[in-house]
Protein backbone atom coordinates (compact mmCIF):
# COMPACT_ATOMS: atom_id res chain seq x y z
CA UNK A 1 0.00 0.00 0.00
CA UNK A 2 0.99 3.59 -0.51
CA UNK A 3 0.52 6.35 2.04
CA UNK A 4 0.73 10.11 2.14
CA UNK A 5 1.39 12.11 5.29
CA UNK A 6 -0.06 15.48 6.19
CA UNK A 7 -0.79 17.71 9.16
CA UNK A 8 -4.38 17.87 10.29
CA UNK A 9 -6.17 21.20 10.34
CA UNK A 10 -9.45 22.55 11.68
CA UNK A 11 -11.33 21.12 8.68
CA UNK A 12 -10.33 17.63 9.89
CA UNK A 13 -11.94 17.91 13.33
CA UNK A 14 -14.78 15.46 12.59
CA UNK A 15 -12.28 12.85 11.39
CA UNK A 16 -10.06 13.53 14.41
CA UNK A 17 -13.01 13.03 16.76
CA UNK A 18 -13.73 9.68 15.10
CA UNK A 19 -10.05 8.69 15.35
CA UNK A 20 -9.99 9.60 19.05
CA UNK A 21 -13.13 7.54 19.70
CA UNK A 22 -11.60 4.55 17.87
CA UNK A 23 -8.34 5.00 19.82
CA UNK A 24 -10.16 5.16 23.16
CA UNK A 25 -12.23 2.09 22.28
CA UNK A 26 -9.00 0.06 22.15
CA UNK A 27 -8.84 0.37 25.93
CA UNK A 28 -12.39 -0.85 26.56
CA UNK A 29 -15.86 0.63 26.79
CA UNK A 30 -16.06 4.30 27.72
CA UNK A 31 -17.33 5.09 31.17
CA UNK A 32 -19.04 8.38 32.07
CA UNK A 33 -15.76 10.27 32.42
CA UNK A 34 -14.45 8.86 29.13
CA UNK A 35 -17.60 9.99 27.31
CA UNK A 36 -17.24 13.43 28.93
CA UNK A 37 -13.60 13.64 27.82
CA UNK A 38 -14.54 12.67 24.28
CA UNK A 39 -17.31 15.27 24.32
CA UNK A 40 -14.78 17.99 25.20
CA UNK A 41 -12.24 16.87 22.63
CA UNK A 42 -13.60 18.95 19.75
CA UNK A 43 -13.06 22.18 21.68
CA UNK A 44 -9.54 21.07 22.58
CA UNK A 45 -8.77 20.30 18.92
CA UNK A 46 -10.07 23.63 17.64
CA UNK A 47 -8.12 25.58 20.25
CA UNK A 48 -4.91 23.58 19.84
CA UNK A 49 -4.87 23.34 16.05
CA UNK A 50 -5.57 27.03 15.55
CA UNK A 51 -3.40 28.23 18.44
CA UNK A 52 -0.34 26.11 17.67
CA UNK A 53 -0.25 24.16 20.94
CA UNK A 54 -1.27 20.91 19.23
CA UNK A 55 -0.14 19.24 16.00
CA UNK A 56 -1.59 16.02 14.64
CA UNK A 57 -0.16 14.11 11.69
CA UNK A 58 -2.21 11.77 9.54
CA UNK A 59 -1.14 8.89 7.31
CA UNK A 60 -3.66 8.47 4.54
CA UNK A 61 -4.04 5.46 2.31
CA UNK A 62 -3.36 6.45 -1.27
CA UNK A 63 -2.92 4.73 -4.60
CA UNK A 64 -5.19 3.10 -7.14
CA UNK A 65 -6.87 0.61 -4.80
CA UNK A 66 -7.41 3.02 -1.91
CA UNK A 67 -10.38 5.08 -0.92
CA UNK A 68 -8.88 8.52 -1.40
CA UNK A 69 -7.93 10.14 1.90
CA UNK A 70 -8.77 7.13 4.07
CA UNK A 71 -6.92 7.69 7.35
CA UNK A 72 -4.71 4.74 8.24
CA UNK A 73 -2.72 6.08 11.20
CA UNK A 74 -2.21 9.15 13.33
CA UNK A 75 -0.21 10.69 16.13
CA UNK A 76 -0.09 14.06 17.86
CA UNK A 77 2.16 16.29 19.90
CA UNK A 78 0.99 18.79 22.51
CA UNK A 79 3.21 21.69 23.52
CA UNK A 80 3.19 23.25 26.97
CA UNK A 81 5.43 25.16 29.38
CA UNK A 82 6.90 24.02 32.66
CA UNK A 83 9.13 25.93 35.04
CA UNK A 84 12.63 25.92 33.53
CA UNK A 85 14.96 23.29 35.00
CA UNK A 86 18.35 21.88 34.08
CA UNK A 87 16.52 19.23 32.01
CA UNK A 88 14.36 21.85 30.29
CA UNK A 89 16.28 25.16 30.42
CA UNK A 90 13.61 27.01 28.40
CA UNK A 91 10.68 25.21 30.06
CA UNK A 92 9.29 24.03 26.72
CA UNK A 93 7.86 20.53 26.87
CA UNK A 94 6.12 18.21 24.43
CA UNK A 95 3.85 15.23 24.95
CA UNK A 96 3.24 12.61 22.25
CA UNK A 97 -0.27 11.18 22.22
CA UNK A 98 -2.95 9.63 20.06
CA UNK A 99 -0.53 7.23 18.39
CA UNK A 100 -2.93 4.93 16.61
CA UNK A 101 -2.84 2.75 13.50
CA UNK A 102 -5.89 0.90 12.25
CA UNK A 103 -5.29 -2.88 12.32
CA UNK A 104 -5.40 -3.27 8.51
CA UNK A 105 -2.47 -0.84 8.20
CA UNK A 106 -0.20 -2.07 10.98
CA UNK A 107 3.36 -3.29 10.37
CA UNK A 108 3.86 -0.83 7.51
CA UNK A 109 6.14 1.57 9.42
CA UNK A 110 3.45 4.24 9.71
CA UNK A 111 3.79 4.79 13.46
CA UNK A 112 7.58 5.13 13.17
CA UNK A 113 7.23 7.69 10.35
CA UNK A 114 4.63 9.68 12.29
CA UNK A 115 6.82 9.57 15.40
CA UNK A 116 9.71 11.07 13.39
CA UNK A 117 7.44 13.84 12.10
CA UNK A 118 6.22 14.61 15.62
CA UNK A 119 9.78 14.71 16.94
CA UNK A 120 10.68 17.19 14.18
CA UNK A 121 7.76 19.38 15.26
CA UNK A 122 8.93 19.29 18.88
CA UNK A 123 12.53 20.04 18.01
CA UNK A 124 11.46 22.98 15.81
CA UNK A 125 9.39 24.30 18.74
CA UNK A 126 12.48 24.30 20.96
CA UNK A 127 11.51 21.33 23.13
CA UNK A 128 14.42 19.35 24.52
CA UNK A 129 12.43 16.40 25.80
CA UNK A 130 9.50 14.40 24.42
CA UNK A 131 7.31 12.47 26.84
CA UNK A 132 4.66 9.82 26.27
CA UNK A 133 2.80 6.97 27.86
CA UNK A 134 3.46 3.72 26.01
CA UNK A 135 1.18 0.76 25.51
CA UNK A 136 2.77 -2.66 25.44
CA UNK A 137 2.32 -2.76 21.64
CA UNK A 138 3.83 0.70 21.16
CA UNK A 139 6.81 0.33 23.49
CA UNK A 140 9.11 -1.40 20.91
CA UNK A 141 8.56 1.43 18.41
CA UNK A 142 9.44 4.07 21.01
CA UNK A 143 12.47 2.15 22.28
CA UNK A 144 13.77 1.73 18.72
CA UNK A 145 13.44 5.50 18.29
CA UNK A 146 15.49 6.09 21.46
CA UNK A 147 12.87 6.67 24.15
CA UNK A 148 13.83 5.47 27.62
CA UNK A 149 11.69 4.55 30.60
CA UNK A 150 11.23 7.43 33.07
CA UNK A 151 8.93 6.61 36.00
CA UNK A 152 5.51 5.85 34.50
CA UNK A 153 6.35 7.48 31.17
CA UNK A 154 8.97 7.24 28.46
CA UNK A 155 11.19 10.13 27.39
CA UNK A 156 13.33 10.99 24.44
CA UNK A 157 16.00 13.68 24.72
CA UNK A 158 17.39 15.58 21.75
Amino acid sequence: MMYTFRKAGPRDIEDLLRLRADFMACFGPLDKRGREALGNYGEFLLEGLTGGSFVQWLAENSGELAAEGQIAATGSVSFYRLPPTSRRPNGRAAYIGNMFTYPAHRNQGLAAKILRLLAQEARAAGCGVLSLHASDKGRPIYEAFGFEAAQDMMEYRF
